[in-house]
């Protein structure tokens, strides 16, 4: 099943129950966790940035996400320095007030390995106190905005076409779609594939400007 289809089908029974933040949360774990086994370890802080929040409104969030079945937690002796988390079948929905009841045995899911993961960026997954439909893919009985906003990593896969638009779309950096378009019709797509997969694999915190313009970097040091 591709990791969108699937991070949809996880997400539907819940996607009403969750707010902006917590969703944006999960997807990031999601994105960001081993293809093969569902599980990331990462200090809360650098989750932190990669959701683009303050550490303190990290928690409540995360506890919430446990809740709900979505994901496990494993904290280190140290959160702040490293914790284990482990993407869910998100099968069993409960409440708050149920989940103190919970006992039956939630599903391990893995993620499907052929994929490579884009991060989500730091856009508000929702807007206002509700969700933008605008974009949205029906995903069982529910419909799940799966727009640019939320870092849909369809936008660019292995096997997918790579235009200006994704790419553009996927660094969130619209503005310079022209500027990839020049890039596609003169640099070999390997080139093009390489730096961005590059972007995509180095923590936000080390990149200096932004992530179009560190692209914008790699390609031209890749493509001589």
């Amino acid at each position: 099943m591709e990791n969108g289809k699937l991070l949809r089908t996880i997400l539907a029974p819940h996607w009403w129950d969750l707010s902006p933040w917590e969703a944006k949360t999960f997807i990031t774990i999601f994105w960001f966790a081993d293809p093969a086994t569902g599980e990331l370890a990462i200090s809360l802080y650098s989750l932190s940035q990669k959701v683009n929040s303050l550490t303190r409104d990290l928690l409540p969030w995360l506890e919430k996400l446990k809740l709900r079945g979505l994901i496990d937690i494993a904290p280190g002796p140290n959160p702040l320095l490293e914790s284990r988390f482990k993407i869910l079948s998100g099968k069993s929905p409960v409440s708050e007030m149920e989940a103190g009841q919970k006992n039956e045995e939630i599903e391990y899911l893995p993620l499907d390995p052929e994929e490579t993961p884009l991060p989500v960026n730091g856009n508000d997954p929702g807007s206002g106190n509700g969700r933008s439909l605008k974009g949205a893919v029906p995903a069982g009985n529910a419909t799940v905005p799966v727009g640019p906003k939320r870092g849909d990593r369809d936008e660019i896969t292995k096997s997918g076409t790579l235009t200006a638009e994704s790419i553009a779309r996927s660094l969130n950096d619209l503005e310079n779609i022209a500027l990839y378009e020049a890039y596609l019709k003169r640099y070999p797509e390997e080139i093009i594939r390489k730096a961005y997969r590059d972007v995509q694999q180095t923590p936000p915190e080390k990149i200096k400007k932004s992530a179009g313009a560190y692209f914008t970097f790699l390609v031209k040091k890749y493509g001589g």
